[in-house]
């Protein structure tokens, strides 16, 4: 009788190791889920971030472009020349494509095509 009771002791003994095991397996998977959704999150943030830059990075090139276009129609009208040209909008457009990173090759090539026509 008393080698049965030191069974099921250590049987029970092993049963709460077991369970407790398993429940700080659970905690650690649930611990490592909550910092994939925080790292989830803050990628999304900076994702989103980086496209907001982005599209303010292509605003500020056209108020840069339309900048320009009203200092050259001010500096047009003070020596009376006339203000729109077809020359001058289209090398603005030039400068205004080679500072978006388009190459002079491609530039090239427009150009030559617009020469031909």
């Amino acid at each position: 009788m008393n080698k049965e009771r030191i069974i099921w002791m250590l049987l029970l003994v092993l049963s709460v190791m077991y369970i407790d095991r398993k429940e700080a397996h659970i905690e650690n998977l649930e611990s490592l889920d909550r910092n994939n959704q925080l790292s989830h999150r803050l990628q999304s943030d900076q994702i989103s971030e980086m496209l907001s830059d982005y599209d303010q990075l292509g605003r500020s090139e056209y108020n840069k472009g339309f900048e320009d276009g009203k200092t050259h129609a001010l500096v047009s009208v003070m020596h009376q020349e006339e203000i729109n040209s077809y020359a001058d909008g289209y090398h603005a457009a030039l400068s205004q494509f080679e500072s978006s990173g388009i190459s002079s090759e491609l530039m090239n090539k427009i150009t030559k095509n617009l020469k031909n026509d």
